[in-house]
């Protein structure tokens, strides 16, 4: 028989495979490092993807061979994993305007509850 029971097993199940998912990605578990962080601004940040790089640059192992080397890459690894973010309350959208280096994005962090 199915019922809720079921249903709370399919939700761990899903959160175990979304944390899995951004475990195994260095740019998604350094951006949770981040977010989580007591520095983390609490109306959350705004930046093109060059700072955003900058910023997790100083997180993590830069030349690590799987670490983004440019602003688009990263963009790409942040698309990739948004989904799993997005279930941890991290999103990470393009913000209205942009800057003369480059397009805005906006990061916030909204736990679930």
């Amino acid at each position: 028989m199915t019922g809720w029971r079921s249903l709370e097993t399919f939700n761990r199940a899903q959160d175990a495979l979304n944390e899995a998912a951004i475990d195994g990605n260095p740019v998604a578990s350094t951006l949770r490092e981040w977010v989580t962080a007591p520095t983390f601004p609490l109306g959350g940040w705004t930046g093109t993807m060059t700072e955003l790089l900058a910023i997790l640059d100083e997180r993590t192992n830069p030349h690590r061979k799987e670490w983004p080397r440019t602003p688009r890459v990263l963009s790409g690894r942040i698309t990739q994993s948004a989904p799993a973010l997005r279930s941890i309350g991290i999103r990470v959208e393009r913000a209205t305007g942009s800057k003369k280096n480059g397009r805005l994005y906006d990061v916030t962090h909204t736990p679930p509850t």
